[in-house]
């Protein structure tokens, strides 16, 4: 019963945020409830394997921290709205020529290779197999994840791999835009040198960055689609889009779990279908923090430890001794059942700072990145490669998948956050140089009246 009390409780939240915030589907409160409610679910259909009813305080907690998210857009939104000016605009498209794209795609390979051969290197000085690029990008995923030492690229490969995903991030960016403002006419190359950043990312042994790329694309996408006027609501989304959806989700699923073994990893568990795999990566997360929070959550030993993870970690790279970091958190399970080893944002943040610390935090979290949306909004419409709507294409995928981990606030206070965006400040700077001497080329959509953020 208790599950079923949050469910609904997060589906009326869910459906009044959706109004409040002017029917935005790409809106922080909706990435971070959707997902929730998706979760939640698909976790009934191991009710009884599970044992699915969750104890009073995961709910409070769960209901309470996306209070607490959604509260921080709230008071984001409205001083956003007090501040907003409304125009009519034209949103252009950014028409760079193919041979930018096809530069693009040799850097991306070139850096490819760089950050491969550094991960070949790694591995083999921890006495790994190197024999095909299975056994490296598996072994550095083994090491990476599960070692009992921090294992991760040094020097020159851990600079290319940053240049490859900030040079990623443009480009998703670039193919949204283009692709939702110049539709049938959007250029093909851009879409293919976004597609092979998106590919190439993998290489370090995660699915998640390559994940993190195509769901920057698909926000920014919605998000052009909206300001340009053709989906402003869910009525507007066309009939083809929603029969095909399942299909769509389908195809990926498959390819999630197909990659499995590329990376050198072992799917499900012995009484697991394919259904199931996917269920440890959508219900279980939140069944992990259900069974955390009944045996009582301890308190964090050093202050921020999960928070402040990467910080730590970063300082014992450079040799300062701090708090003792690792990346295995503990794998579960029930009644036989695998549970994967991921608890959902709600865990790390009530392990550092208790139940009233992960509230303020997820407050916090709400301010900011509502803050961040709204600036990116604006800037939709700006004739040149735009940082803001960059940056939050690249919270959305951390904001979306909050369900399932906590990656916001870990790549908040993340050195690789922002190598990242300096490698998008310096794409952009020079992308923004060429479409100056471009921008009597621009083709535009037709003038909208846009009355409201």
């Amino acid at each position: 019963m208790n599950t079923v009390m949050l469910l609904i409780a997060l589906v009326l939240l869910l459906v009044n945020s959706y109004f409040f915030f002017g029917k935005h589907l790409s809106n922080p409160v909706m990435l971070f409830m959707l997902p929730l409610i998706i979760a939640l679910l698909d976790g009934f259909i191991y009710y009884n394997q599970w044992r699915y009813n969750f104890n009073t305080n995961t709910v409070l907690l769960v209901l309470g921290g996306t209070v607490s998210f959604a509260a921080g857009c709230y008071i984001a939104y409205v001083y956003g709205e007090r501040n907003m000016k409304s125009k009519n605009v034209k949103v252009v498209r950014l028409l760079l020529p193919n041979y930018i794209y096809a530069i693009c795609i040799i850097v991306i390979l070139t850096m490819s290779v760089f950050v491969l051969a550094s991960l070949r290197s790694l591995v083999a000085s921890h006495g790994y197999s190197v024999a095909t690029l299975m056994d490296i990008i598996g072994n550095y995923n083994e090491l990476s994840k599960f070692g009992n030492e921090d294992v991760s690229l040094r020097g020159i490969g851990v600079y290319c791999y940053e240049a490859l995903f900030g040079i990623g991030l443009v480009l998703a960016y670039l193919a949204a835009r283009d692709l939702a403002v110049g539709r049938k006419n959007c250029s093909k190359m851009c879409l293919l040198a976004f597609f092979t950043a998106a590919l190439s990312v993998v290489i370090v042994g995660s699915r998640s960055v390559s994940i993190a790329l195509i769901v920057s694309f698909l926000v920014i996408y919605i998000m052009y689609t909206r300001r340009i006027g053709r989906v402003r609501k869910l009525s507007d989304i066309k009939v083809g889009y929603v029969i095909f959806l399942p299909l769509i989700l389908l195809v990926a699923a498959s390819v999630f779990l197909g990659s499995v073994s590329f990376l050198g990893r072992e799917g499900g568990s012995d009484n697991s279908t394919k259904l199931y795999d996917i269920s440890i990566y959508l219900g279980a997360p939140l069944k992990n923090l259900d069974l955390t929070m009944s045996q009582g959550i301890m308190q964090s030993e050093y202050f921020g430890r999960w928070t402040f993870r990467q910080i730590y970690a970063t300082l014992n790279n450079l040799g300062i001794t701090s708090v003792p970091y690792s990346t295995d958190f503990g794998f579960q399970d029930i009644n036989g059942w695998f549970l994967g080893n991921v608890y959902t944002i709600f865990y790390y943040l009530t392990v550092d700072f208790g139940v009233l610390g992960c509230l303020v935090a997820l407050f916090l979290i709400g301010l900011l990145v509502q803050f961040v949306y709204q600036l990116a909004y604006r800037k939709l419409d700006a004739p040149y490669v735009s940082f803001p709507v960059i940056l939050y294409g690249y919270f959305a995928y951390n904001i979306l998948f909050a369900f399932f981990a906590d990656n916001i606030t870990s790549l908040l206070f993340s050195t690789g956050l922002y190598k990242k965006l300096i490698i998008v400040a310096l794409v952009e700077l020079l992308l923004n140089r060429i479409l100056r001497k471009r921008i009597n080329t621009y083709e535009t959509s037709d003038i909208v009246d846009y009355t409201r953020l």
